[in-house]
């Protein structure tokens, strides 16, 4: 079965692949605040009190992530490549993702993250 996204035919499975993945990326950037700061998951409002909130970060990194991934031809339907292949142009994506979050917070973005926790 296929969807319609932005004029496009997407087959359902990809489109929750990428649904997933993204959901994936956002809940890491949380996972990562938590390791950086040491703290546990209930004291999570006092560190967004401190840092700001969260969320917006969290959505600007899982965008990124999902369009270096889509750019790297992760999504097609019709992957041909072998798991060597697909692994080489995975670290490629995040490699890539990871130079435009440094990009945003070097530009001065609010949304993006702090070095270290980017690092995670």
């Amino acid at each position: 079965m296929r969807i319609r996204v932005l004029g496009q035919y997407v087959p359902v499975s990809i489109g929750v692949l990428a649904l997933i993945e993204a959901a994936l990326a956002f809940l890491a950037l949380y996972a990562a605040v938590l390791i950086r700061f040491q703290t546990p998951i209930r004291h999570l409002s006092h560190l967004e009190q401190e840092l700001g909130p969260l969320w917006p970060r969290g959505l600007l990194f899982s965008v990124i992530v999902a369009i270096c991934l889509l750019a790297f031809g992760l999504y097609s339907s019709r992957q041909r490549a072998q798991l060597g292949g697909i692994f080489v142009r995975l670290v490629a994506a995040l490699a890539v993702a990871s130079g435009a979050i440094a990009a945003n917070r070097f530009a001065g973005i609010q949304c993006s993250v702090s070095g270290n926790t980017a690092a995670l």
